[in-house]
């Protein structure tokens, strides 16, 4: 089973009520789209939400990646910048 860098917080599976920056489908999510996932989320919500919705997610990453901030933002800006 492959093993993916998820650099996004997905909402859990049939999880009615997820915390308003998880991304993600309410049944299943293909996490191979995450970028897309975190696109569609930015696009649903507010500028000036922007930055809760980044440092939320930067939390998630740094995690499980300790020091790596700018390798996320990097990736975020990538995403964003197309």
């Amino acid at each position: 089973m492959p093993i993916y860098n998820n650099h996004f917080k997905f909402r859990s599976p049939f999880d009615f009520s997820p915390h308003q920056y998880d991304i993600g489908r309410p049944w299943f999510s293909n996490r191979k789209l995450e970028d897309n996932f975190f696109l569609l989320k930015v696009y649903q919500i507010e500028l000036a939400e922007y930055d809760e919705l980044y440092d939320y997610q930067l939390k998630f990453y740094l995690k499980t990646n300790l020091g790596k901030e700018e390798t996320f933002f990097n990736h975020v800006h990538d995403i964003v910048s197309l």
